[in-house]
């Protein structure tokens, strides 16, 4: 795990330390007492009854800078902001922060759907400890954030989840606190008003407050957080620059992918050989495990097996999301411009490696199917879907200044 080096003499805003937490998994309803009191106190149960979400978790926060947390759907992400705000309380560890602290964690947290908007702002500042005179001036400020005015004394619970989530943000930023938690929510708003919102969260920080940001926007995190953790099933197991940290985690993501990718279909043999495995591995320029827009990349496809010299390869390359096929090229198509390193032949193996001078594809990620063919008869014996992922990040490329899906006219 990589750790980045922390700000010298300047106190910690809030500071997370050795974080565990534990839930007792669901599904067992007791019946009796007497059966409650041997399962806690008894010999049945242990720790297979319980699930540890957060395990020695440590962060820092620092005064006037923003820290994402990011992570897959179930890494701890916002069990560690419940944390941190106090609504959970770890097994083991501690919270330390100075200031004051807001949080934005849930869609509608702390509003009573019978009460109207202006007075759910009033009670929520009441449990913010702002009463009085002040609170009342600061009503019409967050009404009009929220852009809830007309309906200022509509009960909350005919609010669409979206005004519950302008309301809320509008009531959690009225007052500037030191340390502001923000979770997903955020992501239901319209266009306008999340450029709202940034435009918020940029002038606090500019003035101080210290803010962690819970996201799966990655493009988000990168732009708006200084720093970023990213969570693995309860560790931290990385610790950098937001752009880092964004890389770290797409890798994670990459490789997981990568795990679930099925066996090769072979057909009955139809060349009196044996192939018993295809590997395929994709590189960007320098060897790197992703690929930027217009630069160098390179596949390599590896059979195993006996009787391979007998095949040649061909690869189609394909979008994830929508399986859109992009293109594909046989491996003696390459051979006339060179373009094909090998194919290379040991004893049991035999290698493709498809080099290409300039990368077409926009960021996102993508797949490879790969195909060997008999080469005197182009008859297929072994077929691989989804052979290998890989993930494309834009960089500036003046083949494709409009950042479109594919630059057109590009060779694949």
């Amino acid at each position: 795990m990589k750790s980045l080096t922390l700000k010298q003499n300047v106190k910690a805003a809030l500071v997370a330390d050795n974080i565990q937490v534990k839930f007792r998994r669901g599904g067992h309803r007791y019946t009796s007492l007497k059966e409650f009191m041997i399962s806690r106190f008894g010999c049945r149960g242990g720790d297979s009854d319980f699930f540890q979400a957060l395990k020695g978790v440590k962060i820092e926060l620092f005064p006037g800078e923003a820290v994402g947390l990011i992570g897959h759907n179930g890494s701890g992400k916002s069990t560690l902001l419940k944390v941190l705000c106090g609504v959970l309380t770890p097994i083991e560890g501690q919270v330390h922060y100075d200031g004051t602290l807001a949080s934005l964690i849930e869609l509608g947290a702390g509003f009573d759907g019978e009460l109207s908007a202006r007075e759910n702002i009033l009670l929520n500042f009441a449990l913010m400890g702002v009463s009085g005179k002040r609170a009342k001036a600061a009503v019409d400020g967050v009404l009009e954030f929220a852009e809830v005015q007309e309906f200022a004394s509509e009960p909350v619970k005919n609010y669409s989840s979206g005004m519950q989530a302008r309301l809320g943000f509008a009531c959690a930023t009225a007052f500037r606190p030191d340390i502001l938690l923000v979770d997903e929510v955020l992501a239901v708003g319209d266009e306008n008003f999340q450029r709202k919102c940034a435009a918020k969260m940029h002038e606090m920080k500019r003035a101080g407050t210290a803010i962690v940001l819970v996201s799966h926007d990655l493009s988000a995190v990168e732009r708006f957080c200084e720093r970023a953790y990213v969570l693995d099933h309860g560790n931290k197991v990385f610790e950098g620059t937001s752009v880092e940290a964004v890389a770290h985690f797409r890798a994670l993501l990459l490789d997981a992918e990568n795990q679930k990718i099925p066996e090769a279909e072979i057909p009955s043999n139809p060349f009196g050989g044996q192939i018993s495995g295809v590997d395929c591995v994709v590189h960007g320029a320098n060897n790197a495990a992703t690929i930027s827009t217009g630069s160098p990349w390179s596949v390599s496809v590896c059979a195993t097996g006996v009787g391979l010299g007998q095949l040649t390869a061909g690869i189609s390359v394909l979008e994830s999301s929508t399986e859109t096929h992009l293109g594909g090229i046989m491996a003696d198509d390459l051979l006339a411009n060179q373009s094909l390193v090998g194919p290379y032949s040991e004893i049991g193996s035999r290698q493709w490696l498809f080099n290409f001078k300039h990368n077409p594809f926009h960021s996102g990620r993508y797949y490879i199917d790969v195909r060997l063919y008999l080469k005197e008869t182009g008859e297929l014996v072994s077929y691989s879907k989804k052979a290998v992922n890989f993930d494309v990040v834009f960089q500036d490329d003046p083949a494709n200044p409009h950042r479109n899906f594919i630059a057109l006219g590009a060779l694949v």
